[in-house]
């Protein structure tokens, strides 16, 4: 039955690495947002790794059940997120649509226009 959570655990966790950096980069308006949010992305995905060694210790071996409720809670904790996320970027797509971001191109020339990257206007996030 272990052996077999095992094949679960990793179905649901490691593709969501891939998806968060692709997801995060794709509604990064201009290149330094976009690496600096990728980066942030891979940076959060890592800390699993630093967390786990302080969590999954040998004293709680062989059920590890400080381990495993924190993994448990970081997952909920990434799911309510992606929710978050996802009713964001619905919400604020709906405020574009209705022109309540116009109001950010007043007064700006073309360049500074070009520079907005994702607080402009005509910019929608994906979700």
């Amino acid at each position: 039955m272990r052996y077999g959570g095992i094949f679960l655990i990793t179905i649901g966790a490691f593709p969501g690495g891939p998806g968060f950096l692709a997801w995060a980069t794709n509604n990064a308006g201009n290149p330094s947002v976009r690496a600096v949010s990728s980066a942030y992305v891979v940076t959060l995905g890592t800390a699993g790794g630093i967390v786990s060694t302080w969590t999954y210790t040998s004293k709680d071996a062989p059920k590890y059940p400080t381990g495993h409720t924190i993994n448990l809670a970081g997952q909920c904790c990434v799911l309510i997120l992606a929710v978050s996320g996802i009713i964001y970027s619905k919400w604020e797509n709906k405020q574009r649509d209705l022109g309540k971001r116009d109001h950010r191109l007043n007064g700006l020339d073309e360049e500074e226009i070009r520079e907005l990257g994702y607080r402009h206007p005509e910019f929608r996030y994906i979700h």
